[in-house]
């Protein structure tokens, strides 16, 4: 549980020099002990079964600063021999603020999702209700001619989209945020590799909303490629 390894954005969002983080004990980043065994009871048996896995997590900024976490874990075995364990790291602050802001007003709503520094959409019965500037340009759509269109053309084919939903609406049923790599089509027809996250919200009106966030996890499968 010690890093070999870190790039830049991960320094940033803990805020600490990458190469500073090499050899440094995860434990530093985590809000408490509680929450660092809890992490690792959770990740470790399925890693060791060869599965993917995605939790929520407390972590601290170097500041001391506490802030969510979704993290995908995931374990491989190098030429060498030793396993070692990639994961990253989505910054779900804007996300959890989503949530309270869904209990207040939409502008309130409309604020978070456009000042969010990641891909974020606001879905019902998949459709997009609001998008920011980051899914736009990620997609290449303009934010305010996404309102209103289907989630199936961001897919590359129907079966990725029927398989999206059939995995994530069950989950999101029972309270859970999903986490899902998956390709998706850029408007230009090419396709590319994403980290989805996505959470169910119950408005105070009674009606379901689901908060979609998106990430270019292109360069990342390049270099494990490698």
């Amino acid at each position: 549980r010690k890093f070999t390894m870190a790039n830049n954005m991960l320094g940033e969002m803990l805020g600490y020099e990458p190469d500073k983080m090499v050899g440094m004990e995860t434990r530093s980043i985590y809000v408490d002990d509680e929450e660092f065994e809890r992490v690792g009871q959770a990740v470790y048996s399925p890693l060791g079964r060869g599965e993917t896995v995605s939790i929520e997590v407390r972590m601290r900024h170097s500041g001391g600063k506490p802030f969510d976490v979704l993290v995908n874990a995931s374990a491989y075995v190098l030429a060498t021999g030793p396993a070692e364990i990639v994961v990253t790291l989505v910054d779900i602050s804007d996300q959890k603020k989503v949530a309270a802001s869904l209990q207040e007003n939409e502008e309130r709503l409309r604020s978070i999702i456009n000042t969010a520094p990641i891909g974020m959409a606001l879905v019902t019965d998949r459709k997009i209700a609001m998008a920011n500037s980051l899914l736009g340009e990620m997609f290449g759509y303009e934010p305010d001619k996404m309102v209103g269109m289907g989630t199936r053309p961001l897919f590359v084919d129907d079966e990725e989209w029927e398989s999206f939903g059939q995995t994530v609406y069950p989950a999101l049923e029972q309270g859970e945020t999903v986490s899902m790599e998956m390709k998706v089509r850029h408007s230009s027809g090419e396709s590319f590799d994403a980290l989805l996250s996505v959470s169910a919200f119950i408005l105070a009106a009674g009606s379901t909303e689901v908060i979609v966030t998106v990430s270019d996890i292109t360069e990342r499968k390049r270099d494990e490629e490698k």
